[in-house]
């Protein structure tokens, strides 16, 4: 993908255009595992990829350990894990940059 960046950058121009797509396994909210793509329009190669899942094996069991605690304890624990949970929420927005 990185040959992918370049070829697009090379084309002389300071503008890229790019398209984008993705799709989850299975229809509806239902499915856990999902992908994004980036297409350069120029070169037509992949540009970037985009993992998404809707499932987190940490927020999971967490909310098992708190559910007979107080909602604050498990707020707390929530807000520290936000960083490294590899959940996506449904209303975020899948930012993309280049890597070049």
């Amino acid at each position: 993908m990185k040959k992918a960046d370049e070829e697009e950058l090379f084309t002389g121009s300071s503008d890229i255009m790019a398209n984008g797509d993705g799709t989850w396994k299975t229809w509806g909210y239902s499915s856990i595992f999902g992908v994004c793509t980036v297409i350069g329009a120029e070169s037509g190669k992949v540009i970037d990829i985009y993992v998404m899942s809707s499932y987190c094996k940490p927020c999971e069991v967490s909310k098992k350990l708190y559910s007979d605690k107080s909602k604050s304890s498990y707020q707390q624990w929530q807000s520290r894990h936000a960083k490294s949970c590899q959940k996506i929420i449904l209303d975020q927005q899948v930012k993309w940059k280049f890597r070049t």
